[in-house]
């Protein structure tokens, strides 16, 4: 089995931050440049510590991840924190990195969004958020929902 490259340096900014023509405290979706950035290491491959790194931010376990990046757990537990992960799985950690931030700018403390992606929502078809987090989409959707709860609008 040929060797994955590794990652020489992840998109690790924060969360960009805007207002009134002027920088505040909140969340905006990515720009091109910084969506070019993510583009470019998905396709080095983000590191099995960035995994865990954003496993941790959400509270999940590494099973928890593994169902939601649809591997085995074996494959997670075999990685060494320097490992590059593939494009896919790459791009699925950049999107739960993107979609943490941006719960953690709707909801000022990561304990309170973790208990809202366990909590059925309207907007999402009575499903929990956490549930759709394993699909493109999902993620889109729950951003979606994230925007509406920072804008005030009843999801």
């Amino acid at each position: 089995m040929e060797d994955q490259p590794k990652p020489p340096n992840e998109v690790n900014e924060p969360a960009l931050k805007y207002g009134d023509d002027t920088v505040q405290q909140g969340y905006a979706p990515l720009s091109g440049a910084s969506i070019l950035a993510m583009a470019n290491q998905a396709k080095v491959g983000v590191s099995m510590a960035k995994v865990q790194e954003i496993a941790d931010g959400f509270a999940f376990t590494l099973e928890q991840m593994a169902q939601l990046l649809h591997v085995s757990l074996r494959t997670l537990q075999r990685r060494d924190p320097a490992d590059a992960m593939s494009v896919p799985i790459s791009e699925r950690i950049l999107q739960l990195q993107e979609l943490h931030a941006q719960g953690l700018s709707v909801f000022g403390e990561a304990e309170t969004f973790q208990a809202w992606l366990q909590e059925p929502i309207m907007a999402l078809g009575g499903s929990t958020p956490l549930h759709m987090l394993d699909t493109t989409f999902g993620v889109q959707l729950v951003s979606q929902a994230l925007g509406r709860l920072a804008y005030g609008v009843f999801s």
